[in-house]
């Protein structure tokens, strides 16, 4: 079940300034609510500086660890979160690489999503992040 208290997305990233911080998680928002306007029943999503900060130090946390692994939030059920770590290459080859890509990566997953099941129609494709995108409650 996800809540719709808020989202929580993670990029491990540096973002160097606060105002790089802050134009990144701008663009993420637009991204998110342009995808979530696609659909029924779901509302635009509002930035919050208090879970932008938290999102901030989880990234920086898994960053410097190497680790790849859902928040202490998400597993207490408090907030849904989607997590991509790009490649160095990835991002070495692509030097514009924005939160829209990730977010197109993610919403892709509508490709294997039912309506009328609320599950992924193949087993070797899940739907948990278009899920989270949209915030639908399964």
């Amino acid at each position: 079940m996800y809540k719709y208290g808020g989202i929580f997305v993670l990029f491990v990233v540096s973002l160097g300034t606060i105002e790089a911080g802050l134009e990144f998680g701008q663009s993420c928002l637009w991204a998110h609510n342009g995808f979530r306007r696609l659909h029924q029943l779901t509302r635009d999503l509002a930035y919050n500086e208090d879970l932008a900060k938290s999102a901030q130090e989880y990234a920086d946390y898994l960053s410097s660890t190497g680790k790849y692994e859902p928040s202490r939030m998400v597993s207490e059920g408090t907030y849904s979160e989607n997590i991509l770590k790009w490649p160095d290459y990835a991002v070495m080859y692509n030097k514009n690489a924005t939160c829209r890509h990730a977010i197109d990566q993610w919403y892709n997953e509508i490709l294997f999503y039912s309506y009328s099941t609320t599950k992924s129609t193949s087993k070797d494709h899940t739907i948990g992040h278009f899920v989270t995108v949209c915030m639908f409650e399964l």
